[in-house]
């Protein structure tokens, strides 16, 4: 008997560290990379409801901003990076973050406001992730991208007070 006991204690232990391992890697962040990053694009854009229920309301593209400070870049990834996946979010993402590599590549993730205090979400193929939102905040500051427009309510009202569904502001 004490042969089959102590055979069972190192397979229950290496079940417990696969698990353990396996829910790590379920909740990490979206893993960006940071080599070669040239730059990051921040797109906001606002959703105009239509007067008349029963049609469609549209976004709109409000202001597209674009960064390549290299600490803003590493903040902006680093935050990215921290976050843990999160319950889905049904709300449209109100902001568009892509960032541009030296070969090419892009990776695209949606920012959503979030509905847990101190907490935004960005979101990338279907899969949500939590972020502090004053580390976030920083970032977008670090970058010198006006963070305002992440926070909605005045700060969009007034980028789309032209009242023109066309409005793209681009820098």
């Amino acid at each position: 008997m004490e042969i089959g006991r102590k055979k069972k204690v190192p397979i229950i232990a290496a079940m417990v560290g696969g698990l353990v391992i396996v829910y790590v890697l379920l909740h990490l962040g979206p893993s960006l990379p940071t080599k070669g990053l040239a730059r990051v694009t921040v797109s906001y854009r606002y959703f105009r409801p239509n007067p008349e229920p029963e049609k469609p309301g549209q976004w709109l593209a409000v202001q597209k901003k674009s960064s390549s400070d290299t600490r803003g870049l590493a903040s902006i990834v680093a935050v990215a990076n921290s976050g843990r996946r999160t319950d889905g979010h049904k709300c449209s993402v109100s902001a568009e973050l892509t960032f541009h590599y030296d070969d090419g590549d892009t990776r695209s993730l949606g920012f959503l406001r979030g509905h847990k205090a101190g907490f935004f979400e960005l979101a990338e193929n279907g899969t949500v992730y939590r972020i502090p939102a004053q580390a976030f905040l920083d970032a977008m500051k670090a970058l010198g991208i006006d963070e305002s427009m992440l926070r909605g309510g005045y700060a969009v009202e007034q980028a789309v007070a032209a009242d023109d569904p066309a409005a793209e502001k681009s820098e």
